[in-house]
């Protein structure tokens, strides 16, 4: 079955599955028989998980955020889609992972473990709830509990005025 085929499988996963579809991974993820990836697919139920994102951002939930910035679809998708194969098995802590948003070893996802099921991103961290579903190509899904957020909000643009007097100082 293909990851597209194996979420359908998986009630939970309908929501993180559209977005994916919306970031563009139909036919090169989702549909591809052949796609090799570690797939991290939170539950639908996270997609209601409150954030803080003031003063950039005036929504409460994660869902509301990507309904009014759709401009991170891709960033939150990237994060999800890890480059190889990863079995919980073999997943430790300080390890960096290579995610779609991974350019030229920039960025790679910082895994924290604790008690091997909880997962650390720059912004968030998700426990496995369901982990090492196959599909095929090979791929693997882990299902966690949490949007794995490839920034943080308190990461908000930088001054370029006030750094440039700090810089001149």
């Amino acid at each position: 079955m293909t990851i597209g085929e194996v979420l359908d499988a998986i009630p939970q996963a309908s929501m993180w599955k559209e977005l994916l579809k919306d970031a563009g991974l139909n036919n090169i993820l989702l549909a591809d028989p052949k796609a090799q990836a570690t797939v991290i697919v939170p539950v639908d139920a996270s997609f209601s998980d409150p954030i803080n994102g003031k003063p950039m951002w005036n929504e409460s939930t994660i869902g509301e955020l990507i309904i009014n910035s759709p401009d991170i679809i891709n960033s939150l998708a990237g994060a999800s889609v890890w480059k190889g194969l990863w079995p919980s098995d073999s997943l430790g802590t300080g390890m960096q992972i290579p995610t779609s948003n991974t350019v030229d070893k920039v960025n790679p996802l910082n895994v924290q473990l604790k008690d091997g099921k909880l997962i650390q991103s720059q912004g968030s961290a998700a426990r496995i709830l369901q982990s090492d579903i196959v599909a095929c190509g090979p791929s693997i899904i882990h299902i966690v509990d949490a949007i794995l957020l490839p920034f943080r909000f308190d990461d908000g643009p930088k001054d370029a005025v006030r750094d440039t007097q700090a810089i001149g100082k």
